[in-house]
C-alpha cells in the first residue's frame, strides 16, 4: 500500500485562507488488503525567531520524527496547531490489487490564524484481506471512553474464523481500531500536535480498553501482516494580499 498527499492550492479569500488537499491510497501489491484505520490531519505552523543559544539537532538525532523534523539556524518553528482531521476512507474497506482510493478535501483557516506553513499528514494501517475478516455490522460502532486517563474513540469487532479447523483451534480474537483524542500524558513533539493519533490492535477477546494502547508480543499483528503507510506534504502560505480575488500559494507534493 502506498499513500500520497499534496496541498494542491492555498487561496486567500474574504473569510481567510482556503486549502485544497488531495489524498491517494493505492494498493501496489498483488494481494487484496483491508484498510483497518486511517487518519489525515491538516496542521498550521508559524515561524518564530530562533534562540541562538539552543539547538534542536539533538531532538532530531535522538528520535525518529520522520520527514516533518527540521531545524534551521535562520528560522524557528512554533508548535503546530490542528486545522482539520478526519478518516481517509471507511474502516475495514477492501482494496484490491492496483486499486486506488482518492479523496479531495477543502479546509478553511480564519483570518486570525494565518499560518506561515501548512502541512498534510496521512497515516493508514492495512492488513492482508485474507487474514483479517471482521463481522459485518450496521450503524455507528465507534465508542468514546476514558481508559486510564486517556480519552479514546474505539471500535471493537470480532474476527471471523477462516475455516472450521481455525474455529476449533483458535481462541476468539478481536480487531480494535482507535483514535487517541486527549490524555494526561501528552506525546511531546516539536513538529506534531500531541492529539489526535490513531492505532490498531489485534488481540484475544476479553481484554480491557487499555490493552490496545500497550504493545504485547502475542504475534497476532505479525500473523495478519499488519502494516502502516504514511506521507507528509507541506506548502508555504501565499505572500500576496488579495486584490479582487483569491491568490494561490505554491504547494509541494510528497509521497513515500
Amino acid at each position: 500500500m502506498q499513500a500520497e498527499a499534496g496541498i494542491e492550492s492555498i487561496e486567500r479569500r474574504e473569510h481567510g485562507v482556503e486549502l485544497t488537499v488531495e489524498i491517494t491510497l493505492e494498493n501496489k501489491g498483488k494481494t487484496p488488503v483491508t484498510m483497518l484505520t486511517s487518519m489525515y490531519e491538516i496542521t498550521g505552523t508559524n515561524l518564530e525567531a530562533p534562540d541562538p543559544e539552543e539547538s534542536e539537532y539533538g531532538e532530531i538525532v535522538g528520535d525518529n520524527w520522520g520527514s516533518a523534523a527540521r531545524t534551521s539556524p535562520d528560522f524557528g518553528y512554533a508548535a503546530p496547531e490542528s486545522i482539520q482531521v478526519g478518516p481517509v476512507g471507511e474502516d475495514f474497506a477492501w482494496i484490491g490489487p492496483d486499486e486506488e482510493l482518492h479523496a479531495t478535501l477543502v479546509a478553511r483557516v480564519p483570518k486570525e490564524k494565518d499560518y506561515s506553513l501548512y502541512r498534510i499528514s496521512v497515516d493508514v494501517a492495512v492488513a492482508r484481506a485474507d487474514r483479517v475478516e471482521v463481522e459485518n455490522r450496521t450503524g455507528a460502532s465507534r465508542r468514546t471512553m476514558t481508559c486510564e486517563g486517556t480519552n479514546i474513540a474505539q471500535d471493537r469487532r470480532p474476527l471471523t474464523h477462516r475455516s472450521t479447523f481455525d474455529r476449533l483451534t483458535e481462541s476468539k480474537r478481536e480487531l480494535v481500531t482507535y483514535w487517541v483524542l486527549s490524555g494526561k500524558k501528552e506525546w511531546v513533539s516539536p513538529w506534531w500536535p500531541p492529539f489526535p493519533w490513531n492505532g490498531v490492535s489485534i488481540e484475544h477477546a476479553g481484554h480491557g480498553c487499555d490493552h490496545a494502547l500497550s504493545q504485547d508480543d502475542d504475534g497476532l499483528e505479525d500473523e495478519a501482516m499488519v502494516g502502516w503507510t504514511s506521507t507528509v506534504a507541506e506548502a508555504w502560505r501565499p505572500s500576496d494580499e488579495p486584490k479582487g480575488g483569491p491568490t494561490s500559494g505554491t504547494p509541494t507534493r510528497q509521497g513515500r
